[in-house]
């Protein structure tokens, strides 16, 4: 799975270099500072990876499919299911190579860079605190500053910033002193120390995504285009500014990373002059609106890329063997099933974008198994999720376990039900819900679907007679499968579940918690929701 997030967060990462890009000319169309494009840049390759973690339902996936599990002969390497199943673990799997296999290397290779790029800044903070030993503190042209031998014009520090400036630098005019240390104190006045500090912290959080990388050298110089502007905006003249910072550029001297500097690399040097020297063009509102639709555009697709999720593709051999044998199903079913049907180590599924199903017959065996992709209304499992499977006969389902479980993925069990119960007498059509049917079978787990398909006709008629386009009609029924409320009325796009349906057409019942329930469609395109199990 760290392969296929490494992957999404380079894709995120790429995109928002994209939305830097465009805001960073739609800024400078604008006449505003530049940096603030790659902030929001070097934020948003955090902000959406991250949402998408911990939010996953409100992203779409993509299945990054793993290999096929090819499960041995249960026959030989299984005895009969006991309570524990100690046994499934020695199953014998074969499987091929995937990204998942990854994992392991790629974790530690993280954690390794990550301690590697820490140690790196550490040593040259260290190694600037050296040098810092040599230099004098001066007052220059009436400020205060550190002289070194050849290091800087630059800022150092976070919390008492100083300004750094070169022995070499105290020969030059009173004009060029006064703007070297004017774009020095710029810096400091703007908080950019702190600003290109967290940027080397976004890097250390991530030092394997190229795209941070270099998000991080645009800021850098979006920084310094910035405050170039800022010192012309105070009084600077174009020419002299220029002068001053190719002088520097030709006795540019090394120091710690990222700290901010009038000597910056050489290839920044032609772009600042460039910045300096061109003036706006007449059409640059247009193109600053254009710009800044690019990177909207740019945004909106980085946060609908689908998030990557293994689905696993399963081929199991082995036969349908009677495991469930007691009435229903329980949790108790759920891992000896997973392990049985899906290999040894069925936490394997349990970050894949699927949903496991299992279909028993009446003698307790798995009549049918497999997976279905998870949608977005899957994250609370019901009664309407388990109508996807293929297959499903809702007439005959006995007993439903929707299981979810931390390490496991999400389970859907049904239990199918013995055939139709007969209808105890029939209930009286009255206003009031206290009119109840009798109780059909105190020994069944929960009401047929052909028996709530009965009641809602015998409630209802009217509505089957003449159905509307989302007619609804909900249940509720007590332990012993007794009617104790009816109504009837539409479903609403508002809906997110059947359950949701019968607690807006019986308000009486917003706080109740059934115990089971689900929904289907009957003869003519009425569909019947309902609750079950109360307490007596």
């Amino acid at each position: 799975m760290i392969a296929g997030w490494m992957l999404y967060c380079v894709a995120i990462g790429l995109a928002l270099t994209v939305v830097g890009l465009a805001l960073e000319r739609g800024l400078y169309l604008a006449g505003r500072a530049t940096r603030w494009a790659w902030v929001v840049a070097l934020v948003g390759s955090f902000v959406i990876p991250a949402t998408a973690w911990l939010r996953p339902e409100a992203f779409s996936s993509v299945a990054i499919p793993l290999p096929p599990l090819a499960i041995a002969d249960p026959a030989k390497v299984i005895a009969p299911l006991p309570a524990d199943a100690p046994a499934v673990a020695a199953a014998a799997v074969a499987s091929a190579f995937s990204l998942s296999d990854l994992d392991g290397a790629l974790r530690w290779g993280w954690g390794v860079s990550s301690v590697a790029l820490l140690c790196v800044l550490g040593a040259a903070a260290l190694r600037l605190s050296a040098l810092r030993r040599a230099w004098r503190a001066s007052v220059v042209d009436g400020r205060e500053v550190l002289v070194s031998e050849n290091v800087g014009p630059a800022v150092t520090g976070l919390w008492r910033p100083e300004v750094i400036v070169p022995g070499w630098a105290l020969a030059l005019g009173e004009p060029q002193r006064r703007l070297m240390l004017s774009h020095e104190e710029e810096h400091v006045r703007a908080a950019d120390p702190w600003l290109l500090a967290c940027g080397a912290a976004a890097l250390v959080l991530m030092p394997w995504n190229p795209a941070l990388w270099w998000q991080m050298r645009r800021l850098r110089l979006a920084v310094e285009i910035d405050c170039d502007a800022r010192v012309l905006a105070r009084g600077g003249t174009t020419p002299e500014y220029g002068e001053l910072l190719l002088q520097v550029g030709r006795r540019r001297s090394v120091l710690a990373l990222w700290a901010p500097a009038l000597s910056e690399p050489t290839s920044f040097l032609e772009r600042r002059i460039r910045r300096m020297a061109t003036a706006l063009p007449r059409w640059r509102w247009a193109g600053a609106a254009l710009a800044l639709v690019v990177a909207a555009g740019a945004v909106v697709g980085a946060c609908e890329a689908p998030r990557p999720v293994y689905a696993a593709t399963v081929q199991a051999q082995a036969p349908a063997d009677a495991l469930v044998h007691h009435g229903g199903v329980s949790s108790d079913d759920v891992r000896p099933l997973l392990s049985r049907y899906f290999g040894p180590s069925p936490a394997r599924l349990a970050d894949s974008a699927v949903l496991v199903w299992f279909v028993i017959d009446r003698r307790g065996a798995v009549a049918a198994r497999g997976t279905l992709p998870r949608e977005r209304g899957d994250t609370d499992l019901g009664a309407a999720t388990a109508r996807r499977i293929p297959g499903y006969d809702t007439l005959r389902v006995g007993s439903l376990l929707l299981h979810a479980e931390r390490n496991l993925p999400p389970t859907i069990i049904v239990r199918l039900g013995d055939p139709p119960i007969q209808l105890g007498e029939p209930p009286r059509r009255v206003g009031s819900p206290r009119a109840p049917a009798r109780a059909v079978s105190d020994s069944y787990p929960g009401p047929s679907a052909d028996y709530v398909r009965r009641v809602a006709r015998q409630y209802h008629p009217d509505v089957f007679a003449q159905p509307q386009q989302g007619a609804a009609v909900a249940l509720v029924f007590d332990a012993q499968n007794r009617v104790v409320s009816h109504a009837a009325g539409r479903r609403e796009p508002r809906d997110q579940s059947c359950e949701d349906v019968v607690k807006r057409l019986l308000p009486q019942f917003q706080a109740t918690r059934f115990s089971s329930g689900g929904c289907a469609d009957f003869d003519g395109g009425v569909t019947v929701y309902w609750g079950s199990r109360l307490t007596p």
